[in-house]
């Protein structure tokens, strides 16, 4: 069973672990670090090799878009823009956009073709305005509302770069192998719908709350205004490789895509900072779940050193295991209160309640840090996907759920203990220090 299926009681159930891991990243999503491109296929077909995605585009197309552009002026290169989005939430400003288009033309022979939808017509007119006003030079096309997709994919195949928001031309221009410069602002995560597989660039804004959350309403959108013009302008060139990388940069993160050993894409850090528990767990995880859902060995390397949370994290982990050996007793329990005849019901209503009240206080716990917190959400998961049609078939399956808990927990603490292992920084046994830690809280 590889997607969302009706269990006997009528609820979903999901039992593809790729497929559950999408509907329960986002209680985490700060620390994922799969694309959904890779999460389709490997929960679809499973393991295979990096295939990039591939877009064929009819010769009448490729002539029609040639024909529109030579029509207008034969810059050295073209520049494809699309200023608006669907949702407004993750569009860039119309007037950066106008800043950023005329800082290119005037330090690059380009042509700049804005591609959209009629829809964002008056943010295109926004742009294009202050493009003027700040000296633009190169030729002006715009295609906007005036493409089927076909044409605009030859469009796209016709341009040296793609400056877009979070946007379907962005997979398109990947498709038809097209560099492009994604800006990631609003609630839109890169690591989930960035541009797939290498030669593509990310901008995220530097800020704490980076991206919101989907059913957010935001009231300033403060991390549009961190994306400076100069920066991204800086970007483009370097991506149409008439210009260095800009290694200074304010207020931003700058990643470039790749694809891993595992032949996943990735995105990786190549100016500002990431936070540091992000820093560490995205890796972390993208290595335990990686590892778990496929059983194979993961070729990234591991952390080298303890997470920045060491303390706490062992602290919780520590704390975690009775319980978790106290929820697998709690579902045998029941398991054996089930096989009985007739049904002792008020031994089953009693253990029961012991069960939910030792389960409310682990998950309470477990999510508190980022090293149990996924789990916890793997668990409540797997807890909903129980799908037995007998009560004894259900304690079974709620037992299965407790192990299955159990042995991920005991993965994770061993991961860490890893790496403490290996870190110069520790001077002790990391059994020992972990153990000492959590007695003395």
């Amino acid at each position: 069973m590889r997607g969302v299926a009706a269990a006997p009681d009528g609820h979903v159930s999901i039992h593809n672990p790729w497929m559950a891991y999408l509907t329960d990243m986002h209680r985490y999503r700060r620390f994922n670090r799969f694309n959904l491109v890779d999460i389709y296929a490997w929960g679809g077909s499973g393991p295979g090799p990096f295939a990039p995605l591939s877009v064929d585009v009819p010769a009448s197309a490729v002539e029609w878009a040639k024909d529109l552009l030579h029509q207008h002026a034969t810059p050295k290169r073209w520049v494809a823009v699309q200023v608006g989005a669907s949702d407004p939430m993750k569009a860039w400003r119309p007037a950066y956009y106008g800043q950023t288009l005329a800082a290119i033309t005037k330090r690059t022979d380009a042509g700049i073709v804005l591609i959209g939808t009629p829809q964002e017509h008056d943010a295109i007119q926004e742009a294009k305005r202050v493009y003027r006003e700040a000296g633009g030079k190169g030729a002006w096309v715009e295609t906007a509302g005036r493409t089927d997709l076909k044409q605009l994919a030859a469009v796209l195949a016709q341009s040296d770069l793609l400056l877009t928001n979070d946007t379907g031309p962005m997979h398109l221009a990947v498709g038809v192998g097209t560099p492009v410069v994604d800006l990631s602002v609003g609630h839109v995560d890169f690591q989930e719908t960035g541009p797939y597989g290498p030669g593509h660039w990310v901008v995220q804004p530097d800020l704490a709350c980076a991206p919101c959350g989907f059913d957010q309403v935001c009231l300033h959108h403060a991390c549009k205004d961190r994306l400076i013009p100069d920066q991204i302008a800086d970007l483009c060139l370097y991506a149409l490789k008439v210009g260095s990388f800009p290694l200074i940069t304010n207020g931003i993160k700058i990643y470039e895509s790749g694809v891993d050993e595992d032949g996943l894409t990735r995105y990786r850090l190549r100016s500002g900072r990431e936070d540091s528990l992000a820093a560490w767990y995205g890796p972390f995880w993208r290595r335990a779940w990686f590892e778990d859902f496929t059983g194979l060995s993961c070729a990234e390397t591991a952390p080298s050193e303890p997470p920045p949370d060491v303390e706490r994290a062992a602290e919780i982990l520590h704390a975690l295991k009775p319980m978790a050996a106290g929820l697998l007793n709690s579902a045998l329990a029941l398991a054996r209160l089930s096989h009985r005849r007739p049904l002792p019901v008020s031994a089953l209503k009693t253990a029961q309640a012991e069960e939910l009240k030792e389960r409310a206080a682990a998950v309470a716990l477990g999510l508190q840090s980022p090293a149990s917190n996924p789990v916890v959400i793997a668990l409540l998961r797997d807890l909903h996907n129980d799908d037995g049609l007998t009560l004894t078939a259900m304690a079974q399956s709620r037992m299965e759920t407790y192990r299955r808990w159990q042995r991920r927990l005991e993965n994770v603490e061993a991961r860490i203990h890893s790496v403490m292992s290996r870190s110069p920084r520790v001077l002790i046994n990391p059994q020992v220090e972990l153990s000492r830690s959590t007695e003395s809280a």
